[in-house]
């Protein structure tokens, strides 16, 4: 396997746990009442959620907390 190779997968591997985490997400969101609109910029479209409001990344760009 050459290194572009493995880089390749391992990107790919990460944006499909990313969707999986922006899909889960966006479920909660959906279950919740947000009258003031904190969770307006969670977006269903978007690969990375650690810039969402309420949203707690670890250094890895792993979500850790809401």
């Amino acid at each position: 396997m050459s290194s572009n190779q493995f880089i390749s997968e391992n990107f790919e591997l990460s944006l499909y746990v990313s969707l999986d985490v922006v899909q889960a997400l966006m479920g909660i969101k959906a279950s919740l009442v947000d009258p003031h609109g904190i969770l307006d910029n969670w977006d269903g479209d978007a690969v990375d959620p650690c810039s969402w409001n309420m949203v707690t990344c670890s250094p890895e760009n792993l979500v850790i907390s809401l």
